[in-house]
C-alpha cells in the first residue's frame, strides 16, 4: 500500500487529536515521526508513542489503515471489520446497488443489523502485509538485463511475486443512475484540483520555492567545489521540466478529452493483454476483459455520442495541429 496514503490517514488522526491546541501545516512523514515529531507531539499532550503510530513491520496504528476498492484509503474501526471511507470512494458500489425504486444515492441506506447489510459484489479492501526492501534484488536483476524489454520483465516479475502474497421520468432517473458514479468521479477530481490551486496560493508555494532556489544558489556559489558539483543543477531541472512540458500538456488534454469518450477507452480496457487471464484488476476487482457487462450496464450510446463530438472538437481547439491524431484528417 502506498505509504503516502497511509500517511494522510494517520495525519488526520493526529490532527483530530491535537487541532484544538495548535495548527501545524504540512505532512508528517511516518518513518520520521520518531526523529522529527515525537518530542513535539508529547509536549502538546499526545499520548501515543511514535512506535504506537508507525512500526514498519510490527503491529501499530498503521495496520488499521487499508486500501479501499483499489484507489481510496479507509480505516477499520471495530473488531468486526467496520470500515470508514470517504463517500465518493464507495459511490460506484452504492450506484450499483441502487435502482429507480430504491435510489440509495438520493435517500441513503442504513443497515440496522447484519441481516440488512447489502453485499457490494466485487469490492475489496487490501491490508498492508509488510514492507520489504527489494533495492538490492532489483538493482542486480536490472544490471543483468540486456535490453529495455528484459528490464520491464524484471520489474513485472518482482511485482508479481510481491502481489501474489412514468416512462419519461423513469428514463431520466435510469440515465441519472447510470452516470451518477461517473459524474461524481469527475466532480471529485474537479473539486480536488480547485482545492490544490487554492492551497498553492494560500500557502504561497511558488514564492516559497523561489526563495528556496535563491537560498540554494547562494549556498552553491559560496564554495567553488559546490559550483563544480551543483552549479548546473537548477538549470538542468528547469530544462527537464520545459522539455517535457509540451508532451505533458498534450497528454493531459488527451486523457481528459479523448479519454472521456467511453467507447474508445473501454475498447482499450476490453482488449485482452498478455497475462490478463491470470490477473485481477486494481484492488482485486475483475478486469473489464473478464466481465464486459460491468461496462455496458452503465453505458448509453446517445450520451457517449454527444460527449465524443464535444470532446473531439475541444481537443482540436486546445492542442497544436502537429499533435493531433491521424483520425482528424479523416473527419475533416
Amino acid at each position: 500500500m502506498n505509504i503516502k496514503k497511509i500517511g494522510l490517514l494517520i495525519l488526520s488522526v493526529l490532527i483530530l487529536s491535537v487541532n484544538s491546541l495548535r495548527a501545524d501545516e504540512g505532512m508528517w512523514m511516518l518513518p520520521l515521526i520518531q526523529k522529527l515529531n515525537s518530542k513535539e507531539m508529547s509536549e502538546i499532550g499526545f499520548k501515543l508513542s511514535a512506535r504506537d503510530i508507525y512500526d514498519i513491520n510490527k503491529s501499530s496504528l498503521k495496520d488499521a489503515i487499508l486500501q479501499f476498492g483499489g484507489g481510496c484509503t479507509a480505516e477499520i474501526i471495530s473488531k468486526d471489520g467496520l470500515i470508514l471511507t470517504n463517500h465518493h470512494c464507495g459511490y460506484g458500489a452504492i450506484q450499483k446497488l441502487s435502482a429507480v425504486d430504491h435510489d440509495y444515492l438520493q435517500t441513503g441506506f442504513w443497515a440496522k443489523n447484519r441481516e440488512e447489510e447489502l453485499p457490494a459484489k466485487g469490492l475489496t479492501v487490501t491490508f498492508l502485509d509488510r514492507f520489504e526492501d527489494v533495492t538490492k534484488e532489483v538493482t542486480e536483476a536490472m544490471a543483468a538485463a540486456t535490453d529495455s524489454k528484459a528490464k520491464e520483465e524484471v520489474l513485472k516479475t518482482i511485482s508479481d511475486q510481491r502481489s501474489a502474497n412514468a416512462v419519461g421520468e423513469s428514463k431520466y432517473l435510469k440515465g441519472r443512475l447510470m452516470y451518477a458514479s461517473k459524474y461524481a468521479g469527475s466532480s471529485n477530481g474537479w473539486k480536488k484540483w480547485i482545492g490544490m490551486n487554492e492551497t498553492f496560493e494560500k500557502l504561497k508555494v511558488y514564492e516559497r520555492r523561489a526563495a528556496e532556489e535563491k537560498a540554494f544558489s547562494e549556498w552553491v556559489t559560496a564554495d567553488p567545489s559546490r559550483v563544480e558539483k551543483f552549479g548546473n543543477a537548477l538549470g538542468n531541472v528547469k530544462s527537464a521540466i520545459e522539455d517535457r512540458a509540451k508532451l505533458q500538456f498534450t497528454l493531459r488534454y488527451y486523457m481528459e478529452a479523448l479519454g472521456s469518450i467511453e467507447l474508445t477507452s473501454a475498447a482499450m480496457r476490453l482488449s485482452p493483454k498478455p497475462g490478463d487471464e491470470n490477473n485481477e484488476g486494481r484492488g482485486g476487482r475483475s478486469n473489464y476483459s473478464a466481465n464486459p457487462s460491468d461496462f455496458y450496464k452503465d453505458y448509453n450510446v446517445a450520451t457517449d455520442k454527444k460527449v465524443a463530438k464535444a470532446m473531439i472538437a475541444f481537443f482540436k481547439e486546445k492542442v497544436p495541429a502537429t499533435d493531433l491524431p491521424d483520425f482528424y484528417e479523416t473527419i475533416e
